[in-house]
Parts: structure tokens; C-alpha cells; sequence
């Protein structure tokens, strides 16, 4: 079984898989271990292309519903939409439809596409619509977003050292 990130990660890659977005093929919407990929080609023949990776921090929420041998954690997946953009100025609603359907498909929602029954809920944090630097240094068009799951997982015990 994965760890409980990478199944959280592959889960989300797979919903935005199936939400067959318009004018991006599903082989262009990868898992990687950043949300940038230099090896993403601003000629078009890979772009454009959705990455998805495990990157943030985790948080513990301390949500109250968590019983007396469960913990609450929160596992950050940053989903970043790459486009070609030779630093054109022209408006494009594409990348704006993308963010749309990726955070309607997350927000406040169950993530039951994974290996692990126990997250009960995903919500959306918003990053940059465009990221500037991006658009000016590498002519590419970045928008990014985080979904973060939420899970219970049992609280360990053991005969760890106090240190």
C-alpha cells in the first residue's frame, strides 16, 4: 500500500483525470515531486499540462470530532495548470475553466478515489491565478491551487524515548 500522501496525490490526479477538462489531454495531467516541471516544453508538443504533487506542509487541524485514539491530519497536494504563453496579453478563459472544475470537484468534498477510507473531507486553498515571474522569465502561464484531504489516523503508541 502507499504512503497515505501519494495515495492522497494519485487520488486527486485521478479525479482530475476523469473530470475531462476541455482542450487537455489526460496524458498531459501528471504527478511529479514539484509543481514545476522544467522539462515541460513551451513549444506546445507538452503544453498545456496540469501538474499535481505532494508539496506543502501537513497540518493538524485538532478537529473536535476526533475520537479519544484518532488524530486529524490535513495532507496539502498543490495542483499547478501550465500554459504556454510567450507572454501574450490576450485574455484566455481556458486555464479560468480549469480552476473552476478542479476546485467544484474538491471543495468540501470526500476524496473516494484512494486506497484509504479514512479521509473525510478535501477543501481548496487558493494560490496565484497567473504567477507573474512565470509569465515574464519562462513565457509560461502558472495557476495554482491546493487541495488539501483531510484524514483520521489512529494515534500511535510505543516505548519512544523521551528525549
Amino acid at each position: 500500500m502507499p504512503s497515505r500522501h501519494a495515495a492522497i496525490r494519485d487520488g486527486v490526479l485521478d479525479v482530475i483525470k476523469r473530470l475531462n477538462l476541455s482542450g487537455i489531454t489526460a496524458s498531459n495531467i501528471v504527478a511529479r515531486k514539484v509543481p514545476v516541471d522544467r522539462d515541460l516544453k513551451t513549444d506546445n508538443s507538452t503544453l498545456p499540462a496540469i501538474v499535481v504533487c505532494a508539496y506543502g506542509t501537513e497540518t493538524e487541524p485538532g478537529d473536535a470530532v476526533s475520537a479519544a485514539l484518532t488524530d486529524s491530519f490535513g495532507y496539502p497536494v498543490t495542483v499547478v495548470i501550465h500554459e504556454a504563453s510567450n507572454q501574450a496579453y490576450t485574455a484566455d478563459d481556458t486555464a479560468l475553466m480549469w480552476r473552476e472544475q478542479i476546485v467544484d470537484a474538491f471543495h468540501k468534498r470526500k476524496l473516494l478515489s484512494t486506497a484509504y477510507s479514512s479521509i473525510y473531507k478535501t477543501t481548496v486553498e487558493f494560490g496565484s491565478i497567473i504567477d507573474l515571474a512565470a509569465w515574464k522569465d519562462m513565457n509560461l502561464a502558472l495557476s495554482f491551487l491546493t487541495i488539501r484531504a483531510f484524514m483520521y489516523r489512529d494515534r500511535t503508541t510505543g516505548n519512544n524515548p523521551a528525549p
